[in-house]
């Protein structure tokens, strides 16, 4: 009561209907001057021109993974904790660019969790498989190894990891090999730490650009069908061969 404003925020504001934003029109015109209007949205192309133009635009943009390591390595050390750089990369990562969301993760992995945060730490509190798995189904395609599918399989499934997000990994995997390919290990788009870089350059160079291109088609079909199937174990072992 004591501020100087009154601030409105409407949150998701291209909901609003067309009703909703010509009452709201009169007050945008000409606002009264202790009075602040806040319009969030992830779609601003269905806002209404008329309120477009009344207002200022700031686009917010994801913030990239090492953004996010850095800051939750900054909030570990005011707290006096200590986490490997990989496991953070990996809170990073499930964050998908949302600092709040990023936060969250670390506050509920350290009210359950004593000592260092490691990798090993972090995948299994969030259901994720580590890159090493991806990297040994590389490796056995290489070699015509057809056994590792169903030890990769297995593992999973005894862990009791979350399948089709397992699959979702698979295909940012590749993603990343393809991008590897096109650009080479120091492309300034991949985001990796230096030892993921070489890593992923050994990787690289069993498959070929098309190839790669073939598998995320295959696997992103794969990932919208495998929810349908009866056994996630079963369609998991035959994807994977």
């Amino acid at each position: 009561s004591s501020g100087g404003y009154k601030v409105y925020i409407i949150d998701e504001v291209h909901m609003l209907t067309k009703e909703a934003f010509n009452a709201l029109l009169k007050t945008l015109e000409e606002p009264p001057q202790n009075v602040k209007f806040f319009f969030a949205t992830t779609e601003p192309h269905k806002l209404l021109p008329t309120i477009l133009s009344r207002c200022q635009r700031f686009n917010l943009n994801r913030i990239t993974t090492e953004q996010i390591t850095k800051k939750l390595k900054e909030i570990l050390d005011d707290l006096g904790h200590e986490a490997e750089e990989e496991a953070l990369r990996l809170i990073a990562m499930r964050a998908e660019g949302g600092l709040r969301d990023a936060e969250s993760i670390l506050d509920q992995l350290l009210s359950f969790h004593d000592g260092k945060l490691t990798q090993e730490t972090v995948s299994s509190a969030l259901g994720v498989v580590s890159r090493d798995s991806l990297f040994a189904l590389d490796k056995a395609g290489k070699e015509g190894h057809l056994g590792a599918a169903f030890d990769i399989a297995a593992a999973i499934y005894l862990q009791g990891k979350d399948i089709p997000h397992f699959i979702e990994m698979l295909i940012d995997h590749m993603r990343t090999l393809l991008l590897v390919k096109i650009g080479g290990k120091e492309a300034s788009y991949l985001s990796l730490t230096a030892t993921e870089r070489t890593a992923y350059a050994a990787s690289a160079e069993s498959y070929g650009q098309e190839q790669c291109m073939n598998l995320i088609d295959y696997l992103v079909e794969m990932h919208t069908q495998i929810r349908l199937m009866p056994s996630g174990r079963i369609a998991l072992e035959a994807i994977l061969l």
